[in-house]
């Protein structure tokens, strides 16, 4: 006689979102009665370590509910930073093929119930979840299915973005300059089978294929090694899978998922990134976030990007004695920071990108790339954003982001 888990979240899934366990038992419930939950986080195949325990108290019909979020949410997220041959460096400008994060991207969840009714209590059910970064809403149901990110066929997205499948294909736009990166998540132990087990690279220039490349993936038993990193912008690609054969006149990249059969045969949508060539008369901002689904996105600002510099400070007045220089001062500042603002702008987003830039809004991890400095954290500022329904033009976008960083005066 025990209890069990009548409910719960299973596969891989965003932490970000209600992970509902729901409980019952067989022996009668009294007014002492409590549901132990043991909740453990793992890298690997074992239950891993203990993190919390926790007492449920029934409801009117017996059963127990518990929300694995309240725990889970902010243990994993889309990482910072990657390791590049030992080396970490910020996760937008990695170079190698196939990469693993530097964070935990990507953990297992296993969840034990019992019946307590004093002392300690034995474990009587269990469940896995597997989870990652990012969230999805209380509209969408519970539960809701996040199969489409997982490379078992051609008709998944597999990739971890925001940005729509549109007839087995995922578009952007990169200009030269740009970086960034993609993320699949091989599933096989991570709940889903599949064998997914390639990436193919392509450069194609008037529309046909000038260089192709591939990275081997394969499934991990260390579980956030199975959060695949590959990078797809521009810059990243010529000086890594395209090192020594880069083709300046190209004009669109395609990466797809495959398995390893002959001829291979898709496993996720393609990625297709036509080149950027809309006129250029300033220094870009490229902005990236980590998205709603465990991954990042990305999007460019061509338009004039004002920069600003806001200072403050705290004062205090000296005497400046019986002997003084004219030049001497009496009003000195001893604390003096500064703040540095951007006004991002774009006057040729198309619908699909004006409607991309609603998960940026949300995002708890923004970044920014000036021209080809360095990428820096960031905080979007402008609080309000209206999201219009396609329609067969341009938008001019502008709003206001903040370095995530004081300025030392």
């Amino acid at each position: 006689m025990a209890s069990s888990i009548d409910s719960a979240p299973d596969l891989l899934r965003p932490a970000g979102q209600p992970l509902v366990f729901q409980f019952s038992t067989d022996i009668t419930v009294t007014s002492g009665f409590r549901y132990a939950v043991e909740v453990y986080e793992s890298n690997n195949a074992t239950d891993g370590t203990l993190i919390g325990t926790f007492y449920i108290t029934p409801n009117a019909d017996d059963e127990g509910y518990f929300d694995l979020s309240d725990v889970a949410e902010g243990r994993v997220a889309a990482p910072q930073t990657s390791t590049t041959i030992g080396t970490v460096e910020v996760v937008h400008t990695k170079t190698q093929a196939t990469n693993y994060p530097n964070e935990a991207a990507v953990r297992k969840y296993t969840v034990k119930v019992g019946d307590y009714t004093g002392g300690t209590p034995t474990m009587n059910d269990s469940s896995v979840v597997y989870l990652l970064g990012g969230a999805q809403q209380i509209s969408q149901g519970l539960h809701p299915d996040f199969s489409a990110y997982y490379p078992t066929s051609s008709s998944s997205k597999g990739w971890l973005t925001d940005r729509p499948l549109e007839v087995r294909s995922i578009y952007m736009t990169m200009a030269e300059e740009d970086e960034g990166v993609g993320v699949i998540c091989h599933t096989t132990n991570l709940g889903t089978t599949t064998d997914w087990g390639q990436i193919k690279y392509e450069l194609y220039k008037d529309g046909v294929a000038v260089q192709t490349d591939t990275a081997s993936p394969s499934a991990q038993t260390v579980i956030d090694n199975n959060y695949y990193i590959f990078p797809i912008g521009p810059t990243n690609l010529k000086t890594s899978v395209f090192a020594g054969v880069w083709d300046d006149d190209w004009d669109q990249i395609r990466i797809t998922g495959n398995n390893t059969a002959v001829p291979p045969v898709a496993r996720t949508g393609q990625l297709v990134i036509n080149r950027d060539c809309r006129p250029i008369k300033h220094d870009p901002v490229q902005l990236a976030w980590a998205n709603t689904v465990g991954g990042f996105d990305y999007l460019r600002f061509d338009g004039r990007n004002l920069k600003t510099l806001q200072t403050e400070s705290k004062d205090y007045r000296q005497s400046v004695g019986f002997a003084f220089n004219k030049w001497d001062r009496q009003t000195t500042p001893y604390h003096k920071t500064g703040k540095e603002s951007y006004q991002l702008r774009n006057q040729l987003f198309t619908a699909d990108e004006r409607d991309l830039l609603q998960y940026a809004f949300r995002s708890k991890d923004v970044m920014f790339r000036v021209g080809t400095g360095d990428w820096l954290p960031c905080t979007i500022a402008t609080n309000t954003y209206q999201v219009i329904p396609a329609a067969s033009k341009t938008f001019d976008v502008t709003f206001r982001i903040d370095l995530a960083q004081d300025i030392r005066c």
